[in-house]
């Protein structure tokens, strides 16, 4: 099946655009471009039957949890980044717990960072399947990526990857050097402080850190400063190393969404 669907594409590589495909894009209904994140028009032949490959080898991955198909092994996307999770700023929810469920939320459509809702992909439940080797946290400001954290996922569990002695890059050049209090994505519970990046507590006007996302529970005034936005608000340090959250709110960011990615390769 793979084999013929990709061999029709070679085709129309050679003969030049099939007159059903006018047709498709007529039947396409008015105002809604599925297709919008995956737009090709501008890659090689050789490309679009390599980007065909990964689309039937992932659809067979699919079809075989559903017991379609024979399992073909480790999750076929490879070393393309897939999504497995998003928490966006704003919406009603708690991050900690949507992590832990079990199952999809909102996986019956295109993760794409321009969605208004979180998103949870059931491969969380099959993580020790998925032979994950990299795992990325990517903040999301305007739908663009702003900062990006990635980690060595080698071996791992759904919650153990994210620690400072699995840190492969950041944007913040102290954060492998530094003391941390907090590095987990429970974070702090009493303070409900998720996806937790912290240097030091002193006291709410001498509170460290690098990233956090909100819970409810804030207890101070910077906390409260956006919490008024709605649960789930993403904070992080718009600087080199590591932020005073209430001494340097003016260095404080605030992204929009905050994205997971797994890489098997």
């Amino acid at each position: 099946m793979a084999r013929a669907i990709v061999g029709i594409v070679v085709l129309f590589c050679v003969w030049g655009r099939h007159p059903a495909e006018a047709a498709w894009s007529e039947w396409k209904p008015a105002g809604n471009d599925y297709y919008n994140d995956h737009d090709d028009s501008h890659l090689t032949c050789k490309a679009q039957v390599q980007a065909l490959k990964a689309q039937v080898a992932s659809l067979q991955y699919q079809l075989s949890l559903a017991g379609g198909l024979p399992g073909p092994g480790p999750y076929p996307g490879g070393c393309t980044w897939k999504m497995v999770f998003k928490i966006v700023a704003g919406v009603p929810g708690s991050s900690y717990a949507l992590w832990r469920s079990r199952g999809g939320y909102n996986d019956q459509v295109h993760p794409s960072l321009t969605g208004h809702s979180h998103y949870r992909s059931p491969d969380l439940d099959r993580w020790s399947s998925l032979h994950v080797t990299k795992v990325k946290v990517s903040l999301v400001t305007q739908h663009q990526h702003t900062r990006d954290i990635i980690f060595n996922a080698h071996g791992s569990n759904r919650d153990n990857w994210f620690s400072k002695d699995r840190l492969i890059s950041s944007p913040w050049t102290d954060l492998k050097t530094a003391p941390a209090n907090f590095f987990s994505i429970q974070g702090d519970d009493r303070h409900g402080r998720r996806f937790f990046i912290n240097r030091s507590y002193g006291g709410c006007a001498h509170d460290w850190g690098w990233l956090i996302v909100l819970d409810p529970g804030a207890e101070c005034p910077w906390e409260k400063r956006v919490k008024s936005r709605g649960n789930n608000q993403i904070l992080f340090s718009r600087k080199a190393n590591s932020v005073q959250f209430e001494q340097d709110w003016p260095n404080v960011g605030q992204a929009d969404a905050l994205a997971i990615y797994t890489q098997s390769c």
